[in-house]
């Protein structure tokens, strides 16, 4: 398990100093700059690494009031055009007003000079996809379940007038009768 032990004053650290953070399995890493964790050192502390994505990485953290959260740190040098900015924007503003059990909760935003910091509500079971890989198949009751779950989420969605944009289909073969 890795963590992160840093110096609590920002004015004297040095710059290009860098510490990485590993996941609990060690294949994967993020290396988190000194400077641009100021806000995390004082704030959360780093578990470990529980996702990585094309835009940045999650991580396990722990807050001062001993909750954990996920993490979402964005890098902002991926970002080449600026409907990238406003999907964040999006993002970070559909998640801060929605409320819904099926839906994850921010809980705090910043930012420094390279990233963005999403702390959203920590959801321990995994993803869809983590257990669909795992188990191979769902049953009928369980697809229907998990269909019945992301269906009044999308719901609630709407009613505000949200829609999501990145919804994945996977094959599923035709159940046997």
């Amino acid at each position: 398990m890795g963590t992160i032990c840093l110096k609590s004053k920002p004015e004297i650290r040095p710059q290009s100093k860098k510490h990485s953070l590993q996941s609990i399995s060690g294949n994967s890493e993020i290396s988190i700059d000194l400077e641009e964790s100021w806000k995390i050192e004082n704030s959360y502390q780093p578990i470990k690494l529980i996702g990585k994505g094309s835009f940045g990485e999650i991580v396990l953290v722990k807050a001062p009031n001993n909750n954990y959260y996920a993490m979402k740190i964005i890098r902002k040098t991926l970002f080449t055009r600026k409907k990238h900015y406003e999907h964040l924007n999006t993002e970070k503003e559909i998640l801060s007003n929605v409320s819904h059990p099926f839906i994850i909760k921010m809980n705090d935003c910043f930012q420094s000079k390279d990233r963005v910091f999403f702390v959203l509500d920590f959801a321990s079971g995994g993803t869809l996809r983590f257990h669909y890989n795992k188990k191979g198949k769902f049953t009928l009751p369980e697809a229907r379940f998990y269909a019945a779950e992301i269906l009044v989420g999308l719901e609630y969605l709407h009613t505000w007038g949200y829609m999501h944009r990145d919804l994945s289909l996977i094959h599923i073969s035709e159940p046997t009768r």
